[in-house]
């Protein structure tokens, strides 16, 4: 089984959609380091002024499945 990133976005706090990273990785330590790179800072839109930020778990299941 690969590893992926699941993520959540927020738009000034409220979360505003949660979705999977198009890439599958071999091992966790990529994914992992991919995750931080990707999602790690926060985005500020130039337009609006708005802070996008993202948490993000890496797991091989959906982690969110009820």
């Amino acid at each position: 089984m690969y590893w992926r990133i699941w993520f959540e976005l927020y738009e000034d706090g409220k979360k505003i959609g949660s979705g999977l990273w198009h890439y599958q990785y071999k091992y966790k330590s990529n994914a992992v380091r991919a995750a931080k790179r990707q999602f790690g800072k926060a985005r500020v839109n130039k337009n609006s002024s708005k802070v996008y930020t993202y948490k993000w778990t890496v797991s091989q299941t959906n982690p969110w499945r009820t």
